[in-house]
């Protein structure tokens, strides 16, 4: 099989369900990549998940996928916990990474890895594709816009129910917070452009996984303006936000997980009432990769830098889980430095 020179060419680590349901989709529509290798602990997963999605090889191990000279980035869907060490191995290697969401277990695990990947000279993005869809850019512009006034409180909610106790969520590094909640968290700052300056969060804690099942969370931000969240792996699914401004609200169904088919954004004005904003189809997942391997081949700055984006938005979970094991409001100091 040959790979076209112009293509960024891509290695993914792991064979979490992820990459046969929306990374690869994501990747046969994307302009400027391909992925020549994919890599598991065990060589017969690898190799099946290569013959399935036509992978052209596989490789029973992390380390000979970073040593293959041809992978100029990889795409790391492995566990929370695992993302540091091997966003770390593949900087030494030279290797760009896109690691999915959260980029970390912590703030200081993510400052490691940017610093990582600063000094192996390579970009590090966190897998926030959401904020790539047409529709999320098309929300900031009526946020910013004044259609709506000035928007005072973002609120964001994801859930959907696990059943097999065994689900890697539940494993260290996991819980609703860090894969759903992490969502609402960078949708608040996204939309209001600022960091909390305080934050108050409640979970129901399972002792027994030693994460949390559901969470709940209150994000204060500077002009009185404020974000109110719930995530949960024991509620119905259910994913979206609603910006509430002082002349109106706009209301994002399925906010970060859309789909590829056009759908619009419910506006509501004081003069005029559930006006839809349309924004046009998207894989998001495609954007994200574009965008990522466009900076690879430029020279570009990524979108979403990490020592800035993930840094904070870690720091954020970091704060409301804090507050949630003691059950006080806790302080933020202004800024990611």
């Amino acid at each position: 099989m040959k790979i076209p020179d112009n293509k960024v060419k891509w290695g993914i680590l792991g064979c979490a369900n992820i990459v046969r349901r929306r990374f690869m989709p994501g990747m046969s529509k994307a302009k400027n990549a391909c992925v020549v290798a994919i890599a598991s602990r065990e060589e017969s997963k690898a190799k099946a998940f290569a013959d399935e999605l036509g992978i052209p090889r596989a490789y029973g191990s992390y380390d000979r996928l970073l040593d293959d000279p041809e992978i100029e980035a990889v795409y790391i869907p492995l566990p929370n916990w695992l993302h540091a060490e091997w966003t770390i191995r593949a900087a030494a290697k030279g290797k760009h990474v896109l690691c999915e969401k959260p980029l970390a277990t912590n703030e200081q695990e993510c400052r490691q890895m940017a610093e990582a990947c600063r000094a192996g000279g390579v970009l590090l993005m966190e897998g926030f594709m959401y904020r790539f869809h047409p529709r999320t850019i098309k929300a900031k512009q009526i946020a910013t816009s004044g259609m709506i006034g000035e928007v005072k409180v973002v609120r964001s909610g994801s859930s959907h129910v696990i059943r097999d106790m065994n689900n890697i969520r539940l494993g260290p590094g996991g819980g609703a917070i860090m894969d759903v909640g992490c969502y609402c968290v960078n949708a608040a700052r996204y939309f209001f452009d600022a960091e909390p300056i305080a934050v108050y969060g409640r979970w129901r804690w399972d002792s027994e996984h030693n994460v949390d099942m559901t969470f709940a969370g209150l994000l204060e931000f500077p002009g009185d303006r404020f974000s109110i969240f719930d995530c949960s792996f024991e509620h119905s699914y259910r994913q979206g936000y609603e910006l509430i401004g002082t002349g109106g609200a706009l209301t994002a169904q399925r906010g970060f997980v859309p789909g590829d088919a056009g759908i619009g954004l419910k506006v509501t004005r004081e003069s005029v009432h559930n006006m839809t904003v349309l924004a046009p189809p998207a894989d998001q997942f495609a954007l994200e990769i574009d965008h990522f391997s466009d900076c690879i081949r430029n020279g570009k700055p990524v979108m979403l830098k990490p020592e800035i984006e993930a840094v904070a938005n870690m720091r954020v979970i970091d704060a409301l889980k804090l507050s949630a094991k003691t059950g006080e409001r806790v302080k933020l100091t202004l800024g990611i430095g």
